[in-house]
This record gives structure tokens, sequence and C-alpha cells, in this order.
């Protein structure tokens, strides 16, 4: 088959959007969001899940698990759009205020998060068009499982915004990172919830429900979710498993692009990179020898089984 780069990165780009909706729906429903807002708010930190889920989140309707559904834009007059994943009021216990929580979803890290998470909490502010405007807290859910920045929560206080005429390039901040973010009091307050797996240190129950989450491990999500005495709803199973079979499609779609594009000049290096993909999908032992079979390799080795510590 002819290599058309063009055709693939477009395959690869419709895959992406597909992913980081389907992701959006996912972060949607309230049960997962009061996870996140116990892991990171103080003020939740002695309630439990299913109170935050029931009583504190924004919802819906009382018959629904959902926060809301679909684009969250936010129009402020002078300022562009801004379209969160997903924005919803969290009222906060012993208190008549309440704060507005982004939640957005990255499968990969960004050198311009930083940049990116403050002009979406910026416009939290802005759009609210008062001059008593509630906090706004937007947290980021980072898959990308780097062994330095890997199941930590690291935080940032807004001490300064300047925005001078809408544009991002144009948006001056001055972030300062927070280690105790259990301590956070500021009226825009960032979060960047970096998802490692459990062979990194520091994967805790926020981590371990993410990870199972977003890599379709329904089995460990129900027992989270008993634990806490909530049920896991058959919309965000059936929405779970939709995400895992876009992630499968995109990540054998990559390796197909490797493969038209005869990246076998350098068979080492290939091999790893199918062999380590096939592998962040849960393939088992036998799956990845059927594929490298159907590719015309070599089964694998007993060294390479144990380098990626691979299961039958």
């Amino acid at each position: 088959m002819e290599y058309d780069p063009k055709t693939f990165e477009e395959a690869l780009k419709s895959l992406d959007r597909r992913m980081d909706n389907q992701a959006k729906y996912i972060l949607s429903h309230r049960s997962l969001a009061a996870f996140i807002v116990k892991a990171i708010l103080p003020a939740f930190e002695n309630i439990p899940v299913k109170k935050i889920a029931t009583d504190y989140l924004e919802e819906l309707n009382k018959e629904s698990d959902l926060i809301k559904k679909g684009p969250n834009e936010m129009n402020v007059p002078g300022e562009s759009n801004r379209r969160f994943d997903v924005f919803f009021e969290v009222s906060l216990p012993k208190s008549d205020r309440k704060l507005w929580f982004d939640l957005e979803f990255q499968n990969s890290y960004e050198s311009n998060v930083l940049l990116r998470a403050a002009v979406y909490a910026a416009q939290g502010i802005t759009g609210q068009q008062t001059l008593n405007p509630e906090s706004v807290v937007s947290a980021w859910i980072n898959m990308d499982e780097a062994n330095k920045r890997s199941n930590r929560i690291y935080s940032f206080l807004m001490k300064e915004y300047v925005q001078t005429d809408g544009l991002e390039g144009k948006i001056v901040i001055t972030p300062v990172k927070n280690p105790d973010y259990q301590k956070d009091d500021g009226s825009i307050r960032l979060y960047f919830i970096n998802v490692g797996n459990p062979n990194q240190e520091g994967f805790t129950e926020i981590f371990k429900l993410l990870y199972a989450v977003f890599n379709g491990e329904i089995k460990i999500v129900k027992k989270i979710y008993e634990s806490h005495g909530l049920v896991l709803s058959n919309e965000l199973e059936m929405e779970v498993n939709v995400f895992m079979t876009l992630d499968q499609a995109r990540v054998l779609k990559g390796i197909s692009i490797g493969l038209e594009k005869g990246i076998t000049q350098n068979e080492e290096k290939n091999r790893k990179e199918i062999i380590n993909a096939l592998n962040i999908q849960k393939k088992n032992i036998q799956e990845i020898n059927d594929f490298l079979k159907l590719t015309n390799k070599q089964p694998l080795t007993d060294e390479e089984i144990k380098k990626f510590d691979l299961k039958l």
C-alpha cells in the first residue's frame, strides 16, 4: 500500500479530536469529578466522595450522574470565547460562597500547559462579569506517564493576570508554585494532576482511579466506586469503553504509519516502539506475538518479556 502522509496525519488528528471529546464526556460525571474535587481541595478533606457528588456539585438533574455534557463556552466582552472541557459550580462546605471548577483533559504533556491553564482560569473570573467574582479552579488531568512528573499533583497560585488584547500570546501571568496544594486559598488556583502507572511512586487512590478510567480497567474503577458507596453507571462504563476503542485505534494507526513510512531502517528501535505501544494498551504476550507475526517479525524474546514486564 502506498504511504500518503497527509491521509494518515488527518486520520490521527480525527482520532485525537474524538478521544478528546470522549474524555470530556467521561469527566462530565459528578461521581468522577467528586473524586478529583476531594483530592485537591482542602475544604472537602473530611467529606465523603459520595456526599460531595450528591450535595456539593452542580447537576444536570436529580436522576443523572452528569454535571454537564457538551461544550462549555464562556463569552467575555473584549476577549476571545473560551471553550472549557467541563466547567461547573462547586458549593463550599459551611459557606455561602461557591467556586467555579474548570476540569481539563490532556493525553500528553504540553510545554505551554501552564499558560493555557492560567488563561482558562482567568477567563472564568472575568466571565462572571462582577466586581466580587467567585474563585476559580482550573484542574488539568495529564496522562503522560513521565517519570519525573508522574503520580503527583502540582499547584500554582495566580498572583497577577494582565490580558491586553484577548490573544493568548499577549497574556502576562505571574504564577507562583505552591508545593503545599492542600492549603491553597487564592482566587485563581491551577492544579496539574499528572497520572503515572502502578510501577511508579505515589500511586495513591486518585491516580489509581484516573489511570484505570483512561486505560479501560473497569473492574478496578468499580471496586474503587464500591469502596465509597458509589455505583458505576452504565453510561460512564460505556463511555470509558468507547474511549479505549479510540485509544487502541490511535495506537495501531500510529504503528501503521511507522511501518508504511519504512522506519524499519532502525529495526530495533521500531520493534521497541511497537512492543511498548501494545504494552500500554494492556496487550498480553500472546496478543503481542500475534501482532508481530502479522508484521512478519520474530516473537517476543524472554529478555523483552522481562524488560516490559509482560503478562501471559
